[in-house]
């Protein structure tokens, strides 16, 4: 989605697909996500920061402060994908 000028000078929001070759994330891809929120889960649970589970995990520390936060929340389920929200495909 994004925003363009439309014919009488004024914004228009567009609806465009973000990737053209349909987007989203292969099964294998998707478990690899998993798995490395997972080990968060893990770091998390032995006490490790937030910079070095991000560090040794390769990822934002901002992912990293998400997953703690759901995992204090709701533990290793929290991480774990919820699925494909309805209306979707």
């Amino acid at each position: 989605m994004s925003w363009r000028v439309g014919r009488r000078g004024r914004s228009q929001y567009v609806r465009t697909m973000r990737y053209p070759q349909g987007g989203g994330l292969t099964a294998e891809r998707r478990a690899f996500r998993e798995d490395v929120r997972m080990e968060a889960a893990l770091m998390f649970a032995a006490g490790q920061d937030n910079s070095v589970v991000a560090k040794h995990l390769r990822v934002s520390v901002r992912s990293a402060q998400r997953w703690r936060a759901a995992w204090q929340d709701g533990g290793q389920q929290a991480l774990r994908p919820r699925g494909r929200l309805p209306g979707r495909s």
